[in-house]
């Protein structure tokens, strides 16, 4: 394999292209279709060449299997020798070419005649060819090649367009789900506040839909008040002060509100997005912190009771007559100690961090021996959660006094039996020795301060227990309840949950039970009499018995507290009201299967159905959809109802008519809500009579309406009746009610969106169609009546209209008309100039307009259309569109009147334009197609004069030259002064020979973009002038050729040969096109002009004359005026060979002509000086 075909840069740009996934197939399709239909070749090709195989991103004219494929093998490539020589490849018969000769391409592509040219990446690297292929052999032209090399760039450029709008496209997709993913509420606003971008996270945590709040401006909605209601400036909030200063800020509690009017704190940071050094808008993150505010208020409360708890702890020890030491475990740490320790032992408490400390107090055993650290009851306590009671031994005192000390200490253990800590209590007995009756009042004393203590250890223990369950439920109201004595205690927080005042609670297990509604009674007994048996928590809901507005659910959480004995002695715990969190689950449930319902299908009917079916019974008794039709008249299209007999759900279609109750809701835009329909309310909110009868006649407790609004437009009304049930509805029902109507209305539209879309593919089919017959059109003629016909059969008008003409030309216009019944009486109508410069008028600078028959009648410019002057048809609604040109200039304009139902919509302007543009293209290239054949012609007919003109002249030296020589042969004596006469003869035909051939040179090396190589001297031009005015005069007898100028001499540099051949050019045509004769002017004069000096040659004769129209074109190669075609001989390429001239010289030439009275050319040269 080559070493180039393999290249790995080359092989790298190719996998890039074709790593973009989706090919630009159809672009790349269109300039394979441009380049067979410039080049005239069946076949045309963009093909990409790897290492393996060329493959065609683009592609006309194959046959299958290949164009379906759209590859080949190496072997049968032909464009791989244009990426091996980087240069274009032209093959006029590959079956002769030593190249190709052997490539089976040849046989199974039918693969003659080749022109590639090389397909360039952006570093150079060639990556195949863009090639013309013919079925027969073809020599190809420089134009073929420059043609393709044209559209090589233009293929490699709508590649590259596809790279990067893919990778544009991925990073963005990167980046968004990026900030969908983050937990935190992310959103991004502009220089004017409006939202630009805003994540899921924050779109739930403000309650709106997705893609509700783009655009909107977030300060007015999320965070315009404080949290007491009070205005919030926006220029004291943070993200203000960051779009003005730039500034950032970090964790800012603020207060956000959510679009149900509910807010929550929240830790707040927002950050200035700056592009080229400017302020272009800021990002926000947010979380909310309800939770840490609600665990914070918890937290404070718990270290309060703490600290409630260790005062009265604290006061108690104080009181104690006893000393008292408490030690943490397992060190044995002392961490309090009352001051009755001082009092006895005769010194404060010891710092003491562990047990072995415990060894600075001097005791001993009633031995003698010293009390080691891990001996003192404390240590055994905390070590060993042993319990000492009254363990009597020696302590002698810092003032050297002994003392007796009975010491009693017990462990402290947490809920799951954890050893966390010891008691010790001890007191001077020295006197007990002394007296047995003190002693037992000591040790009754004793025994009191043991159980006191152990009191406060188990109080402190409940402490910390009822503040767990405290942390596990947030805001919660307590109780308590004592089985043995079925009282029971509620908290002021409990008494108000249940609804009664505070101290209202009688104090009974059976009054509280009175509370629970009656079916949940034997339930939440259960609940308590098996936690009381088994031991451990418990967790339990029920319902309250008052339902005036609806069931509210309390949820119930305790443990179970024994005696020693394991007997239970109390139950405690926690109440919360979730009536807020069920009837959530219940509409989060209800709305996911709406979701679900409205999502599973497109179908018009069957979305209208299930819109009606979804509330009922859950949400409704009744339920009915209301919309508006195109004429923005209300009509019922479904209902549905709750039947108890069956169980099931009614669903009754409605055949139409307005419904009197719609008025209600869309006249405000707002829902209507009634909890209790009573007269007062019917007549505030539904004054008519028919209105209020149909409630009625419903039977209706409590009604509810909502708008069905998309894109701020309200297109009907959801409605909702209790006309069986008990309930009643309330504000949230109602917003239930709007969630699941924003879900109707969606589902709604994408149904219609559906249809509509139907609707577009129809019109997309026939538009494709019409392409077809538009393209096959073989005259302008025929392509106006497809365009006219098809424009009106796509869009249902009743009259259409198409025609060419440019806005100064309107009377020249070729028009073609389609029409229906209606507008048959003007069958073979030809639109008049007044009514297309109307609609010139109409459509202005614009590509296309739409003008209903409303802004017709209000349109002064549109009066003389609506009654149909100079015998033009009546135009009632209009749709126009231009035909354009490559370059963009107006060529015609196709006009739509009288649609067949309602007005023109601008779906149809957009699909009109297509049509437009369709026509353009078609039109357009017809024309082309015309240009370059004439353009062929006047090169065939210019091949053919230049073979005259050159052969002529050479059968003329070829006699004389012929006469010479049989002469000489037969040996005759020459004429000395005949043979100088035959080879002046021969020398003058050669020289104008040359001079013919010269100037074709000099225009081909001209239009193929090389400049001449001029020999600039300086000469006289007056003297130039007049020697050829004198050898002209000599060649006619019909002129009279003169030079006028008043100079004596005019010398400029220029190339003297040229342009000595250019005035010879311009006299030679002024007597050859004036055959009667008459006067031809040289005159040679000097102007001034755009700041510099010019040398002015015109040259006038008395001729026929050039064309008008013609003028722009007199100067174009082989191009020749229409009066002297075929009248007087000539190639058309010395005027433009003149021209190129002068423009080499810096200079220009024009020329004013009038058909019958001569033309006069005007040559000006620039003259050395200030330019």
């Amino acid at each position: 394999m080559p070493d180039s075909l393999s290249d790995p840069e080359r092989l790298s740009a190719l996998s890039r292209i074709r790593d973009l996934g989706a090919w630009p197939r159809e672009s790349l399709d269109r300039l394979a279709r441009i380049a067979a239909r410039l080049l005239h070749v069946p076949v045309a090709l963009v093909s990409l060449v790897d290492d393996r195989e060329q493959f065609f991103a683009g592609q006309v004219g194959l046959e299958e299997p290949v164009a379906l494929e759209r590859r080949t093998p190496l072997s049968h490539s032909f464009c791989k020798h244009v990426v091996l020589t980087d240069e274009p490849l032209v093959i006029e018969d590959a079956r002769r070419h030593p190249l190709v000769m052997h490539n089976p391409a040849i046989r199974d592509l039918k693969v003659v005649a080749y022109c590639g040219v090389p397909i360039r990446a952006s570093n150079g690297e060639v990556l195949g060819s863009l090639c013309a292929i013919d079925h027969e052999p073809r020599q190809w032209t420089q134009e073929d090649v420059d043609t393709l090399s044209d559209l090589a760039s233009a293929v490699m450029a709508e590649l590259r367009l596809q790279e990067l709008l893919l990778n544009a496209e991925r990073e963005r997709s990167e980046r968004e789900a990026l900030l969908q993913a983050v937990s935190d509420g992310i959103y991004v606003i502009d220089t004017g506040g409006a939202c630009t971008f805003v994540n899921q996270a924050a779109t739930a945590m403000l309650r709106y839909e997705e893609g509700e709040l783009l655009g909107k401006y977030m300060h007015g909605l999320v965070h315009h008040r404080r949290p007491d209601g009070t205005e919030y400036p926006e220029e004291e909030c943070p993200v203000h002060r960051t779009l003005l200063t730039g500034q950032p800020f970090r964790n800012v509690e603020e207060f956000l509100w959510r679009k149900d009017g509910t807010g929550f704190p929240a830790e707040y940071s927002s950050s200035p997005i700056i592009i080229g050094g400017k302020i272009v808008g800021a990002a926000v993150t947010f979380r909310d912190i309800t939770q840490r505010h609600a665990l914070e208020r918890v937290r404070r409360e718990f270290l309060q009771e703490i600290d409630d708890e260790r005062r009265r702890l604290e006061t108690i020890l104080e009181s104690l007559p006893v000393g008292v030491l408490i030690a943490e475990a397992p060190t044995g740490r002392i961490v309090q100690g009352n001051g009755q320790v001082e009092a006895i032992l005769g010194h404060p408490v010891l710092e003491t961090l562990q047990v072995a400390d415990y060894s600075k107090w001097h005791g001993y055993h009633e031995d003698g021996t010293p009390l080691g650290a891990e001996e003192w009851p404390l240590a055994r306590a905390v070590l060993h959660g042993e319990t000492v009671n009254g363990q009597e031994l020696l302590y002698r005192r810092p003032d050297g006094q002994d003392i007796w000390l009975s010491v009693s200490a017990a462990p402290v253990r947490n809920s799951d039996r954890q050893l966390i800590g010891a008691v010790a209590t001890f007191q001077d007995v020295t006197a007990r020795r002394r007296s047995e009756e003190e002693r037992a009042r000591l040790l009754e004393r004793e025994q009191a301060a043991r159980a006191e203590a152990e009191r406060i250890a188990q109080a402190l223990w409940r402490s910390e227990e009822r503040l767990r369950l405290a942390l596990e439920a947030g805001r919660m109201g307590t109780w308590d309840y004592e089985p043995a004595t079925d009282r029971m205690s509620l908290s002021s927080t409990m008494e108000e949950m249940h609804g009664l005042p505070v101290g209202g609670f009688r104090g009974g297990f059976e009054d509280f039970l009175r509370l629970v509604y009656p079916a949940d009674r034997l339930r939440l007994r259960d609940a308590l009499d098996s936690a009381a048996r088994h031991g451990g928590s418990f967790h339990s809901e029920y319902r309250l018995a008052a339902v005036e507005d609806g069931f509210r659910w309390i949820e119930i959480r305790g443990r179970v507290f024994y005696d020693p004995s394991g007997t239970p002695v109390r139950l405690s715990g926690v109440s919360v009201d979730v009536t807020d969190r069920r009837r959530a689950e219940d509409s989060l449930r209800f709305l996911a299967e709406a979701e679900r319902v409205l999502g599973s299908s497109l179908d018009y009917d069957s979305t209208l159905q299930s819109i009606a079916q979804l509330p009922v019974p859950f949400l409704a008794d009744w339920c009915a959809l209301d919309l508006q039709d195109a004429d923005s008249h209300s009509r019922r299209v479904v209902s549905a109802r709750w039947d108890p007999a069956s169980s099931q759900v009614v669903v009754e279609e409605w055949e139409g008519g307005e419904s009197p109750v719609w008025q209600a809701v869309v006249g405000k835009s707002q829902p209507l809500l009634l909890p209790e329909v009573t007269q007062e309310l019917l007549d505030r909110y539904l004054p008519n009579a028919e209105q209020q009868e149909m409630v009625a006649s419903l039977g209706a407790r409590s009604v509810m309406g909502v708008p069905l609004a998309t894109r701020g437009r309200v297109n009907g009304v959801l409605w909702f009746l209790i006309t069986t049930s008990e309930r009643i509805y309330t504000e949230d029902d109602l917003a239930l009610a709007l969630d699941l109507a924003q879900r109707a209305a969606l589902a709604v539209e994408n149904a219609r969106l559906y249809d509509d879309l139907q609707e577009q593919a129809g019109q997309l089919q026939q538009l494709a169609e019409a392409a077809l017959v538009i393209n096959a059109a073989t005259s302008l003629d025929a392509i106006l009546r497809a365009v006219s016909e098809t424009a009106r059969n796509i869009l249902g008008a009743h009259l259409g209209l198409a025609y060419l003409a440019a806005d100064w030309e309107l009377e020249k216009a070729l028009a073609s008309l389609s029409c229906s019944e209606r507008y048959s009486q003007w069958a073979g109508w030809t639109p008049s100039p007044t009514l297309l410069r109307s609609l010139v008028g109409l459509l202005g600078e614009s590509r296309t307009a739409r003008l209903t028959l409303a802004e017709m009648q209000a349109d002064e410019r549109c009066l003389r259309l609506l009654e149909g002057e100079h015998g033009d048809p009546p135009l009632r609604g209009l749709l126009l569109a231009a035909l354009t040109d490559r370059e963009g200039n107006r060529m015609g304009m196709v006009v739509l009147a009288d649609k067949r139902q309602g007005e023109f919509t601008l779906r149809d302007q957009a699909m009109l334009l297509q049509i437009a543009q369709l026509a353009s293209v078609a039109t357009d290239n017809f024309q082309l197609l015309r240009q370059t054949q004439e353009a062929v012609q006047m090169r065939s007919e210019f091949l053919a004069m230049v073979s005259h003109d050159l052969k002529n002249p050479l059968v003329s030296v070829k006699g004389m030259a012929q006469l010479l020589r049989r002469q000489l042969e037969r040996g005759d004596c020459l004429d000395v002064q005949r043979l100088i006469e035959g080879l002046d003869k021969i020398d003058s035909v050669a020289t104008r020979m040359s001079a013919q051939i010269n100037e074709l040179l000099d225009t081909a090396r001209l239009q193929m973009g090389e400049p001449l190589e001029l020999d600039v001297r300086p000469f006289d031009l007056v003297s130039l002038a007049r020697q050829l005015v004198e050898q002209h005069a000599r060649t006619t007898s019909k002129h009279n050729v003169e030079l006028r100028t008043d100079l004596g001499e005019l010398v400029g540099e220029w190339d003297q040969l040229r342009i000595e051949r250019v005035l010879s050019n311009l006299l030679s045509n002024a007597i050859k096109y004036s055959p009667e004769g008459g006067d031809v002017v040289v005159t040679v004069r000097t102007e001034e002009a755009d700041g510099r000096s010019w040398a002015v040659v015109d040259v006038t004769d008395q001729g026929l004359g050039i064309p008008a129209r013609e003028l722009p074109r007199i100067f174009d190669r082989f191009y020749r005026a229409s009066n002297v075609e075929g009248r007087i001989g000539g190639t058309g390429v010395g005027l433009a060979s003149v021209r190129m001239i002068v423009e080499q010289h810096g200079g220009r030439i024009s020329v004013t002509s009038q058909e019958g009275q001569g033309s006069t050319f005007s040559v000006w040269l620039p003259l050395p000086g200030a330019a």
